[in-house]
């Protein structure tokens, strides 16, 4: 039985009037990520900007995608290795 583990990035997004961000990443760092090759978004409604910020929302996706395929994996539709979210917030 294949395990799936949910690798759950934490991006909290805080905007001043400078326009300046604070992100934040948070991720198991016991983890061995080599041996995942590929991988799927989720996304639910308390965890990302899909409904409220549909910009915003593009934008981290399309950074998460491609720096995940830098590291060799791939972006599936079904039987991912590992799930893909994020959270934020801002202000």
């Amino acid at each position: 039985m294949r395990k799936a583990l949910t690798l759950t990035a934490v991006l909290l997004i805080t905007m001043s009037m400078a326009g300046a961000a604070t992100v934040t990443v948070d991720f198991d760092e016991d983890t061995d990520f080599t041996r995942y090759k590929s991988f799927q978004f989720i996304d639910t409604e308390d965890s990302s900007f899909s409904q409220s910020d549909p910009l915003m929302h593009r934008q981290i996706v399309a950074l998460l995608e491609e720096r995940l395929a830098a590291s060799g994996m791939e972006n599936v539709d079904a039987n991912p290795d590992l799930y893909v979210t994020y959270h934020g917030r801002s202000r």
